[in-house]
């Protein structure tokens, strides 16, 4: 039996295939889509389901869940390897199969498709860009109206506030009248 945690990376120019491994602490961004993109997840019963299956799983295989947003139609996530033998491959299947295996019957269908979305961060990366795109999801499907404001966006490791950062260019306008005393003609500056 192949070892999925293992994928051979061919390179444009001919080079000599690398091998990257799931393995390790290593921070990933996940898309996982509904069966068929149906809106799965508007259904808020399933999703207590789900958020325990994800938790479940988080722990089973050493991962983090830095940042969770459950759409309608799909599930995002923010996840970290805990240790050196924290595995993506097994946690994604692990949870899958656990949050199936509990709403699939009240369902009539698959609960996931297939295939799903998913990009490695590379070494030194910070999450922040990963962090305000999934955070901004729920805003941009009219779900919230401001990032970190759709109550199925959550951590399981901090408070969601402490990870979105302000949104850039608009902070003074964000400040009350008394802290902005005395700032009249000067430019804001970013931080």
């Amino acid at each position: 039996m192949p070892d999925d945690s293992v994928m051979t990376l061919k390179s444009a120019s001919g080079g000599v295939p690398r091998e990257f491994s799931y393995r390790g602490k290593k921070a990933y961004h996940v898309t996982l889509p509904a069966f068929q993109k149906k809106p799965i997840f508007a259904d808020r019963t399933i999703i207590p389901v789900v958020l325990n299956a994800l938790r479940d799983g988080a722990l089973a295989t050493h991962f983090d869940v830095i940042l969770y947003s459950i759409l309608p139609d799909r599930v995002v996530l923010l996840i970290n390897g805990r240790t050196d033998e924290s595995d993506m491959k097994e946690f994604l299947g692990t949870f899958r199969t656990t949050a199936a295996a509990a709403v699939e019957g009240g369902l009539g269908h698959r609960l996931w498709k297939r295939t799903y979305l998913e990009r490695v961060l590379r070494r030194g990366e910070r999450p922040e860009y990963c962090v305000r795109e999934i955070a901004g999801l729920a805003v941009r499907a009219g779900l919230a109206t401001v990032p970190g404001g759709y109550e199925f966006t959550g951590s399981f490791v901090t408070d969601v506030a402490k990870l979105i950062p302000p949104p850039r260019g608009r902070f003074e306008a964000h400040r009350p009248p008394e802290a902005r005393r005395g700032l009249e003609g000067r430019r804001p500056t970013e931080g």
